[in-house]
């Protein structure tokens, strides 16, 4: 066991099976996609809560039904 009371710099690779961050002690997983900023990510399924805002060009919207609150829509 290691314990660090300051900074800790590493060369090389750090292997753990958790991490803390500060918020408690976080399992660390692979996720097999880059999620920097920059990268584009893929998910099977997404639910939200709250809104969904989106900026861009939508170009296909393929659904069985679709329940529109503000039924304004401009061309």
């Amino acid at each position: 066991m290691l314990h660090v009371g300051g900074n800790a710099e590493f060369e090389g690779s750090l292997t753990a099976s958790q991490i803390n961050t500060g918020q408690g002690a976080t399992e660390v997983h692979l996720m097999n996609q880059n999620v920097r900023t920059s990268d584009n990510v893929q998910f099977a399924d997404l639910t939200l809560t709250g809104n969904l805002n989106l900026y861009g060009d939508i170009n296909t919207q393929n659904v069985t039904n679709l329940d529109v609150t503000d039924k304004v829509i401009t061309v």
